[in-house]
């Protein structure tokens, strides 16, 4: 055998083979891109913030918190910070006395506990939008006529979770979580102003 013979044979050994055979700590390693791994690790950040964002609402009652500004001591309190009164009930199926709040500057709040448990929420702002906070969907809804107010009423089963009103210039939104009966809507609703 010529060198031109052992010359060609060896450059026809293919480079896989000669790669093989080489000591490992001779071998070159495969580079992997960096933005291969963050292409991979995109859509499980995704994921990530959509849970950290959206479960947390899903998982509670649907309610959310709007956070009072101000707690007062009655509704007489709150007339300096928004600028109007919330009349409502002293107690409601045997909750402490209401804890009045201001929220935004704007909403007037009085919540009612029996113990850790919120019975009723009562909320009063200007103008006729919905303030009510509550968000769930609910199998029933129906309009109630009671002294010329036209009383929005939504609820499961038999009775009414949340009711919402205008009157003269005001927007009302009461949250009743164990609900109401219908007969006793109008009781309550002529308590509050």
């Amino acid at each position: 055998m010529n060198e031109m013979t052992l010359l060609k044979a060896i450059g026809d050994i293919n480079d896989i083979y000669v790669e093989e055979a080489l000591p490992a700590s001779l071998k070159t390693k495969e580079k992997r891109s960096v933005w291969l791994d963050l292409r991979l690790l995109a859509p499980a950040f995704c994921l990530i913030l959509a849970a950290v964002l959206f479960l947390p609402p899903l998982m509670n009652d649907q309610r959310v918190p709007a956070g009072p500004d101000v707690l007062t001591g009655g509704p007489g309190d709150t007339a300096g910070t928004a600028g109007f009164e919330l009349h409502a009930p002293d107690t409601y199926q045997n909750s402490e006395e209401p804890v009045y709040s201001v929220i935004a500057g704007t909403i007037v709040e009085a919540s009612y506990h029996a113990g850790d448990k919120e019975v009723l929420n009562i909320r009063k702002a200007a103008g006729s939008d919905d303030i009510s906070g509550d968000y769930s969907e609910y199998e029933n809804e129906t309009v109630l006529i009671l002294d010329q107010l036209d009383i929005t009423c939504r609820g499961n089963g038999g009775s009414w979770n949340l009711l919402l009103w205008t009157k003269d210039g005001y927007t009302y939104a009461v949250g009743i979580p164990d609900g109401i009966r219908t007969e006793d809507i109008a009781e309550l609703v002529s308590s509050i102003d």
